[in-house]
């Protein structure tokens, strides 16, 4: 398995410098072979010239228009969205997620921030969302509620894929690969309620966890610790390949939207899929995907 986990790395690192290559004559016919092979569309982009990107990598962590992805709720800040253009599965635990979703026997909390101590604060039964990014998606993440920046630190790894097959087999791809894990000190109020200052919510400390796989050259953030981010508010970016977000929830604190809960339970029949199975939701930047009930 190491010599395995030595073969993803060496690959993922060769094809980002590929992808970094500023040679036009390489940069342009990628980026035109990308946009037709995925039928981008280049009006949503904040730079639609595509001869502007220096590199492939530029163009694929490209910025979007403002409004481009409209934040839904925006002045209800109990209501999170997703950070990501991606596949979603949310889980009200992390039993319920390794149950129905991750199959690799190490995915436990500690194990995925990599601090047994910090995993603690988060309770017996965190609730996790799990947001996989597939090569033709919007390769930046943002703020799914308005917060805080706190601690920020890396977890080196591997590059395992993130495709469902992977994480639904034996492997332990979340906990092995490459990752940053940024805590968020949430600020959860709704600003359209009567409530006095005095008895506003606390702010609720989520986990940003933000995941390289196979092909994914770096992670990069917009962000620092201390940093105050609005909802829907650019956080960083994936550079090429597929890629993982999730996010981490303390233990009674976040009930996600009752469709996602049964699309990843396999509650739903969904046509052309065994029933029982659980499947992804899609899911834009800033759509509604739950709800702060703490």
């Amino acid at each position: 398995m190491k010599a395995v986990e030595g073969l993803f790395k060496d690959v993922s690192f060769r094809q980002g410098k590929i992808y970094d290559n500023i040679d036009p004559s390489f940069v342009l016919p990628h980026i035109e072979a990308f946009i037709q092979a995925y039928s981008l569309k280049l009006d949503e982009l904040l730079q639609p010239d595509i001869k502007s990107y220096k590199t492939f990598n530029d163009f694929f962590s490209r910025s979007l228009k403002p409004g481009a992805r409209p934040v839904q709720e925006a002045n209800d800040l109990s209501v999170l969205t997703s950070p990501s253009d991606s596949r979603l599965t949310v889980f009200k635990s992390v039993g319920d997620a390794k149950k129905f979703w991750i199959k690799g026997q190490e995915f436990t909390l500690p194990a995925l921030l990599d601090d047994p101590h910090l995993a603690e604060t988060f309770g017996k039964n965190p609730s996790i969302a799990i947001f996989r990014l597939a090569p033709q998606d919007y390769h930046r993440f943002h703020s799914p509620f308005r917060a805080k920046l706190g601690k920020m630190f890396h977890v080196p790894g591997t590059y395992f894929t993130v495709n469902p097959q992977a994480v639904n087999e034996d492997l332990n791809v979340f906990t092995a690969n490459r990752r940053d894990v940024h805590l968020m000190h949430a600020d959860v109020r709704n600003l359209t309620s009567t409530t006095a200052p005095e008895q506003a919510p606390e702010p609720v400390t989520f986990a940003l966890v933000a995941v390289g796989a196979l092909l994914v050259g770096s992670i990069g953030w917009s962000k620092n610790p201390g940093d105050i981010v609005q909802k829907g508010e650019d956080l960083g970016f994936f550079q090429y390949g597929g890629s993982t977000v999730i996010l981490v929830a303390p233990e009674g604190t976040v009930e996600w939207d009752a469709d996602m809960v049964a699309n990843s339970s396999g509650a739903v029949s969904v046509q052309g899929v065994e029933a029982g199975t659980p499947v992804e939701t899609l899911v834009r930047v800033g759509e509604r995907i739950g709800k702060v009930v703490a």
